[in-house]
């Protein structure tokens, strides 16, 4: 007699981000996150700043010659629902799976985000990606930063 063994099937589901998967129960972001528009050209890269600490402490300034921060121009502190609003925008883009996209190309405009200890960058070219997808890429980086920025005003 033959032995059949049952086929086992596995679905893999993407699991969605949940603004608590970026926030601590005390209401903290988990990590820091700095986001910086930059400009290439011929000192380097030089642009923009805002920094948020987990507390929610904020700083913004410029970006000098080969990205040397400035001081800051700017801070302030977040309110716990300006942190429940960031994180529901982390999670919305799902900043946590969001990688570095785009090709590079002569003096450009870069963004580069910083969470925690992963840093990822946007490139002016689409790169390999399709149409399509190099869009929604674009779309999940500016909801990202959009948010940081509406902080640090």
């Amino acid at each position: 007699m033959r032995r059949m063994i049952p086929a086992l099937f596995v679905a893999t589901f993407a699991v969605a981000a949940q603004a608590v998967d970026y926030l601590t129960p005390a209401g903290q972001l988990k990590e820091r996150v700095e986001v910086r528009d930059l400009q290439g050209g011929f000192a380097g890269f030089t642009g923009h700043y805002c920094a948020i600490e987990p507390d929610g402490t904020w700083a913004a300034g410029d970006v000098g010659p080969n990205e040397k921060l400035g001081a800051p121009k700017a801070k302030g502190k977040a309110t716990p629902e300006q942190l429940a609003a960031l994180a529901k925008a982390f999670a919305q883009h799902n900043l946590s799976t969001l990688a570095s996209h785009g090709e590079p190309e002569t003096n450009p405009k870069v963004v580069k985000i910083a969470w925690g200890k992963k840093t990822i960058e946007l490139q002016p070219k689409p790169g390999k990606a399709a149409p399509e997808a190099d869009k929604a890429i674009r779309v999940r980086y500016q909801g990202v930063v959009d948010a940081v920025k509406a902080i640090c005003k």
